[in-house]
């Protein structure tokens, strides 16, 4: 560079070279010092770089890239410019502005990230509630239904007026998931009641077996609880010889009924009275 380059506007700031005024900015001196050496090139300009970033975070990350030579008046002073050589330093700040447009396109990413996350949770919020708002009138809508903005009232075409295709898209989707739970969980629980019916169903006894006589004509009822007493004795009439035995005699050990009676007893006034078992037939 010719000598007339390091001569600096009494006006340049020069704010690294003067810590940002804290240090009188440097003339060239004469004879100028020798410039720094460099063999590392690109690793050079980076280690150089990384120190500015360290030593001054705030202000290195407001840099933006240079495109004249003057701008290093802006940083440097005569001294720092002659030391270090105008190329290397117009590499360093062109680096550390590059860098801060990378940070600047990455914050830019994540803020536009962080606002779409933001619309997408307000979407989802109020796809649920329309669902929650609406359960009797989807509860009729096929699942296979994709989308619900079909089935939208004209007070629900009026909310969602005005969104981008991207934003719809993402509305369909959150309704659709929202739909979904709705008629599982409405599946289930007919499923549940459908079980618990017949699990009352199963353990609920028969009538039948409970009193089973009771779809019997009466003389079966008869029957089945007088044949458990045992056989009926005979009947005795008058012209059976057995009457002039006497009692009838079993054998060992069972059960005997009372002697037949020979004659009518009386029973008050008139009232002849017969064995109830045996009553006397009409000769």
């Amino acid at each position: 560079m010719p000598r007339e380059f390091y001569n600096l506007p009494k006006d340049a700031p020069a704010l690294i070279s003067s810590h940002f005024g804290k240090h009188p900015k440097r003339e060239l001196a004469d004879p100028p010092p020798a410039p720094i050496a460099r063999s590392d090139g690109p690793d050079d300009i980076v280690r150089k770089a990384n120190y500015f970033r360290k030593q001054f975070p705030i202000f290195s990350r407001k840099i933006r890239a240079l495109t004249t030579w003057e701008q290093l008046y802006h940083f440097f002073d005569a001294y720092d410019l002659q030391l270090e050589g105008p190329a290397f330093l117009f590499y360093v700040i062109n680096h550390l502005a590059n860098e801060n447009f990378a940070m600047d396109r990455d914050e830019a990413w994540l803020n536009s990230r962080e606002l779409a996350i933001e619309k997408k949770n307000e979407m989802n919020k109020w796809a649920g509630q329309w669902v929650a708002a609406n359960t009797e009138r989807l509860a009729s809508v096929p699942n296979s239904t994709e989308d619900l903005t079909t089935i939208f009232t004209p007070e629900d075409t009026n909310d969602i007026d005005g969104m981008k295709s991207d934003e719809l898209m993402v509305l369909k989707e959150a309704l659709q998931f929202h739909f979904l739970a709705f008629k599982k969980k409405v599946d289930a629980e007919a499923a549940e009641r459908q079980s618990v019916f017949e699990a009352q169903r199963m353990l609920k006894p028969s009538s039948q077996s409970i009193a089973p006589s009771m779809h019997q004509p009466y003389s079966q009822q008869y029957h089945r609880q007088h044949s458990m007493v045992g056989p009926t004795p005979p009947i005795v009439t008058q012209a059976s010889p057995m009457m002039a035995q006497g009692p009838i005699l079993m054998s060992k050990g069972a059960v005997t009924g009372p002697p037949m009676m020979s004659e009518p007893q009386m029973m008050g006034p008139g009232f002849p009275v017969n064995d109830m078992r045996n009553p006397a037939l009409p000769g």
